[in-house]
C-alpha cells in the first residue's frame, strides 16, 4: 500500500463502508464527497496543514508518485496552497 510510505500522518478514507473507520457514507461527487466529509468530522480540530489526494500512487495527470510529491512536501509550507499536479516537483520528482 502505497500510503505507508508517506511521511506525514495520513488519514484514508473508505466510501460507503459503515465499518471503516473513517466513512463516507454515500459515494457522491468522487472525492469531493470524501473530502467535504473529512472537513465535518475534523472541523473543530483541523491541521495547519491538509493534502487532499486520490487514493492512487499515479495518475494521468501528474508525473511521478504522488507519495514522493508528498514526502518531498516541507512544513510548514509558506505558500497557503499547492497543487500536486502540474507544478515545479513534476519536473524533478518521479
Amino acid at each position: 500500500d502505497w500510503i505507508n510510505g508517506v511521511k506525514h500522518p495520513c488519514i484514508v478514507y473508505e466510501k460507503e463502508t459503515e465499518s471503516a473507520r473513517f466513512n463516507t457514507p454515500k459515494n457522491k461527487a468522487k472525492e469531493a464527497s470524501s473530502y467535504l466529509q473529512f472537513l465535518s468530522d475534523h472541523y473543530h480540530n483541523l491541521p495547519q496543514h491538509v493534502a487532499f489526494t486520490h487514493g492512487s500512487n499515479t495518475s494521468w495527470h501528474h508525473r511521478g508518485y504522488l507519495r514522493n510529491k508528498l514526502n518531498m512536501a516541507s512544513l510548514p509550507m509558506t505558500e497557503s496552497y499547492r497543487s500536486l499536479n502540474r507544478n515545479r516537483l513534476n519536473s524533478i520528482v518521479k
